[in-house]
């Protein structure tokens, strides 16, 4: 076996390690893949509305992600999303400046089945964002609004994956 042989049995081992290590590609869609057969169930979820411009991104993020392709189906369940958001400034610099935002999501979220009210499933999901304090103010002003909408959207599409999981497993019993 040459050394060319050997480097490219060890490229594709580590192609197949790369695989299974939960890589995914910078750009391009992360959205969670949901079975047709489970669509109308999540279809079937009516998320109550938050309040203030935060909870408004989450509750079209939410809305959105259970119910792509808008299907008209009987409310069954309704999803209560507690969202808190903060921005913290760290990184102080030699001349006192901050270095460095960060924004902070978490939601603490419960299914209700509506039919008795019963709880079926509740969680907590969290996500971080953040960039680099610049000299321009209209650069820390933008990314610090697409931070918080990036960690929005992160949560949703982390309750979004346990709601579909939940569904799975509730199928497959």
């Amino acid at each position: 076996m040459s050394w060319r042989d050997g480097a490219r049995a060890g490229f594709l081992t580590g192609l197949i390690l790369f695989a299974g290590c939960g890589f995914h590609p910078l750009y391009g869609s992360q959205t969670v893949a949901v079975p047709a057969s489970l669509e109308k169930s999540l279809a079937s979820i009516r998320v109550n509305r938050m309040p203030d411009r935060q909870g408004q991104i989450m509750t079209n993020q939410l809305t959105d992600a259970l119910n792509p392709h808008a299907l008209t189906v009987e409310a069954l369940y309704r999803l209560d999303v507690k969202l808190l958001v903060n921005l913290q400034n760290y990184d102080i610099r030699p001349d006192s400046t901050t270095g460095r935002s960060e924004t902070t999501a978490s939601a603490t979220w419960s299914l209700i089945r509506l039919s008795d009210n019963a709880p079926l499933i509740s969680g907590r999901s969290k996500a971080l964002a953040g960039h680099d304090i610049s000299t321009q103010e209209y650069a820390n002003v933008s990314s610090g609004a697409a931070d918080s909408d990036h960690a929005i959207a992160e949560v949703a599409d982390d309750i979004e994956a346990r709601l579909v999981i939940y569904f799975q497993d509730a199928a497959q019993s």
